[in-house]
């Protein structure tokens, strides 16, 4: 609401939202490019192919349909943060770490549930630093990444406070809100488990089970 707001006072707000769209969409695939950069350097066209899937694939597909730009630029702002995580395990320069940071704060605050993701993430960044660095002093690492802590928290400092305000009453509304026809509403598209794995599996629809 707040970008819209802003494309809207200076486009219509039809414009505005398709300016919105296509502004999303083009971040995502900046987020791709820089990746297989990363990944893959010195091979444009590997680079290109990776940049090209983070929007030809049914879980974008989806979310647009649905509506969840937010969740969409959420996938982008992380991909941005795993981006200089991979980058650090080859150039050791602090500033990928707190970069990293920034996205991935800025990720959260978009689609709180993306804290679960950046876990990942950054843990499998911690294993592979011991693990390709056996030599290397990885302890020195803990700082920046009590670092990156301290900048995500603070990104997202007003979403931490309503959260410790507002625990009771969402647990009110848990409880007396959501009913078993909502779980069903939103359940795993499939005739029997195979089928509903696989529609995760290329990631589709909703994930119920």
């Amino acid at each position: 609401d707040l970008f819209l707001n802003f494309f809207g006072l200076f486009l219509p707000p039809d414009l505005a939202q398709k300016f919105l769209i296509t502004t999303i969409l083009l971040f995502l695939v900046f987020a791709g490019k820089r990746l297989g950069s990363v990944l893959l350097p010195k091979k444009p066209a590997l680079v290109f192919l990776v940049s090209a899937f983070f929007i030809f694939n049914p879980f974008v597909y989806d979310r647009m349909g649905y509506g969840q730009f937010g969740l969409v630029l959420a996938m982008g702002l992380m991909t941005f943060a795993v981006s200089y995580l991979v980058e650090y395990l080859e150039k050791k320069q602090n500033k990928q770490i707190l970069l990293a940071g920034v996205f991935s704060g800025f990720s959260i605050l978009f689609v709180v549930h993306f804290v679960f993701f950046n876990l990942i993430f950054y843990s499998l960044f911690l294993i592979i630093t011991i693990i390709r660095r056996r030599e290397y002093a990885w302890k020195k690492l803990i700082p920046s990444l009590l670092l990156v802590l301290l900048i995500v928290s603070a990104i997202n400092f007003s979403l931490i406070i309503g959260f410790f305000l507002n625990y009771l009453g969402g647990k009110d509304f848990l409880n007396t809100e959501i009913t078993r026809q909502d779980f069903i509403a939103f359940q795993t598209v499939g005739r029997d488990i195979w089928q509903a794995f696989s529609n995760v599996f290329l990631m589709g629809g909703f994930w119920g089970k």
